[in-house]
């Protein structure tokens, strides 16, 4: 009698990452929108996951073995550890703001509304809302749910790149240090002449995945997350309609990296049906295309409701233009040239993804960085986390099938450009990796007295605005309020 399988093939990986984006997205549905319309946009939602659970099975991947389970949990529980989520380590002063949106969302009642304000919170708030619930039913506050749940997005995530650069542990690795050459040649630059770093009142700079994780892990989760499915369905299952339906969960979680995937959506949509517009209205339309959008209206109006557009223009269109010039030169053109030039030495070895697909999304990565959304410009550091996400997929797939295919005796010189490149682009991602592993959780409890960890609390502000309003001003804080006479607060809002 044959051994039973252990292991876990993509489509039990799917149901699981649905399952992990859906259930915090009907939390928000349930406790935002009056019960009117949560009820029938729940039971919507839950009819498209139930139709998921009833597909075969997917043999167009590799499926994992259990011991590659093991080694994507443990990574991603410590890659969550060294993020400072949880307080465990060394933290971005960006903890400030989850720290206090996870206390509100577990002191207060939702939706969440500023008292002080006399306005309804408009923000995306899926991460924190299972761990949030689990301490709302234990009526304690719980670090490790937290935690928990942030390496469980990471793995899922992971598991996705895992598989897409065909089981490459090494890679896996490489894939969260992509990108970010020009931050550290300009962090270089600028210390080494004793120069003021920020000289541009706005952020034209790219992170490595890694690097962003230490900032916002809930947008890394989505973008991962999301890149692996659309790169899945898209190009290895062939069956690119269906990744429309987990897009639109995403903007709960991430908005500016769940635009970009509609964008990078939209490219393959338009690719796909130009030239055959009549084959879109199948009998599967309804369940790809109009009910997802249909169900996600709602959430988009809510998104739409903020009290003030943030701080948008042509990044030309500010000042000092000649600084705002010299930064894009070095962070955004060096990146983008040494990336597009391994990327053409690779596309030999790349036949999964084609070639206008590739070229598209470096075009879509240069047309994006001409533009400023938010007060720091979230819509370049953010939106461009699955960007670098899927140019790390052609790349280090490419890399694997070149191994495999050559066999050279000695890593040649474009390869070892590469590694070399990633390796300047940690540098900065690497101070704060030491940063963590000297200040946390574990060498204050053993040395009190010699280790300067001091975490941000949890409750130090009442709410949400207030934390924001503290830190980043009040500017940064009305980005979060809902306007008052919005559609939003007037028909929809509990």
């Amino acid at each position: 009698m044959p051994t039973p399988y252990l292991g876990m093939n993509t489509t039990l990986l799917r149901k699981l990452s649905l399952a992990y984006l859906l259930l915090p997205h009907l939390l928000f549905v349930l406790g935002w929108f009056r019960i009117q319309y949560s009820i029938p946009i729940a039971l919507g939602f839950l009819y498209l996951f139930g139709i998921e659970t009833f597909k075969k099975q997917d043999t167009a991947a590799p499926p994992l073995l259990p011991k590659e389970i093991l080694f994507l949990v443990l990574f991603s529980l410590v890659w969550a550890a060294v993020t400072g989520v949880g307080n465990l380590s060394y933290q971005t002063i960006d903890h400030v703001a989850h720290n206090a949106k996870y206390y509100d969302l577990y002191k207060n009642p939702w939706p969440m509304y500023f008292a002080e304000k006399g306005q309804y919170a408009c923000y995306y708030f899926s991460y924190y809302l299972v761990p949030a619930l689990f301490s709302k039913v234990t009526n304690q506050l719980s670090i490790p749910a937290l935690v928990i749940w942030t390496a469980l997005g990471f793995a899922l995530g992971l598991a996705w790149i895992f598989l897409l650069i065909n089981k490459s542990k090494r890679l896996l690795v490489v894939f969260l240090c992509i990108g970010g050459i020009g931050h550290f040649l300009k962090t270089l630059i600028y210390r080494s002449l004793e120069h003021d770093f920020h000289i541009v009142p706005f952020t034209i700079e790219i992170w490595s995945v890694f690097e962003q994780s230490l900032w916002v892990p809930n947008q890394v989760i989505t973008s991962i997350l999301l890149v692996g499915i659309v790169l899945h369905d898209t190009f290895i299952r062939k069956k690119m309609d269906e990744s429309f339906f987990p897009i639109t969960l995403g903007f709960t979680w991430a908005i500016f990296p769940s635009m970009v995937l509609v964008f990078l959506f939209g490219i393959v949509f338009f690719q796909r049906y130009w030239r055959h517009f009549n084959q879109l209205f199948g009998r599967q339309f309804v369940n790809w295309y109009l009910l997802p959008g249909l169900l996600f209206l709602p959430t988009f109006v809510y998104l739409l409701s903020s009290d003030g557009l943030p701080v948008n223009g042509f990044i030309w269109s500010f000042d000092p233009l000649s600084e705002i010039f010299l930064e894009y030169t070095i962070e955004i053109v060096i990146d983008c040239l040494v990336l597009i030039t391994l990327t053409l030495y690779l596309r030999p070895y790349q036949d999964t993804f084609p070639s206008w697909f590739m070229y598209a999304t470096f075009g879509l990565f240069v047309v994006m960085s001409q533009y400023r959304i938010g007060l720091v410009n979230d819509w370049l550091i953010r939106g461009t986390i699955p960007v670098f996400c899927v140019i790390g997929v052609f790349l280090l797939r490419g890399v694997h099938t070149y191994f495999r295919k050559e066999k050279p005796l000695l890593t040649p010189k474009p390869i070892l450009l590469l590694l070399f490149l990633v390796s300047l682009g940690m540098v900065v991602p690497t101070v704060h990796l030491g940063r963590a592993l000297y200040k946390n959780a574990g060498t204050k409890a053993l040395f009190p007295d010699y280790i300067p960890f001091e975490p941000y609390p949890f409750n130090q502000f009442p709410n949400t605005y207030e934390a924001i309003k503290y830190h980043w001003g009040k500017q940064g804080a009305d980005e979060y309020l809902a306007n008052k006479n919005s559609f939003y607060v007037r028909y929809l809002a509990r």
